[in-house]
């Protein structure tokens, strides 16, 4: 790193001195600033209008969780349909396969339709 010139040196210092000139008055202004007091009466609504807000939030937040719960209900209620019948469609063709064995079985016949030889 090469060595800092006076100029270099100086023109930081200046730009530092500006920048705290800068922000000296607002931290002056808020150390010098009168505090407000406020009557009972007035806190008492300011805590009042901030409850009213704190329960809106809530109750907008649980609509929002309602209605989410809903829509995955109805999703699952959806899947669990489309599994149902799947199940069923599964259980009808396995009934019509074991009633076509037995109905082979009873007539002798192999699944290709030959004669078993009856012992």
């Amino acid at each position: 790193m090469a060595p800092l010139s006076v100029e270099d040196i100086l023109a930081r210092q200046k730009a530092d001195k500006e920048a705290a000139a800068k922000v000296r008055p607002t931290m002056q202004a808020r150390a010098h600033a009168q505090p407000k007091f406020l009557s009972k009466a007035e806190r008492a609504k300011l805590a009042l209008a901030k409850r009213e807000a704190e329960v809106k939030e809530q109750q907008e937040k649980e609509v929002a969780n309602r209605k989410e719960h809903e829509r995955l209900e109805r999703l699952a209620e959806e899947e669990r349909r489309k599994q149902d019948s799947a199940r069923c469609e599964f259980e009808y063709v396995c009934r019509e396969l074991l009633l076509t064995c037995d109905r082979w079985a009873r007539a002798g016949l192999s699944r290709l339709g030959a004669r078993l030889p009856r012992s």
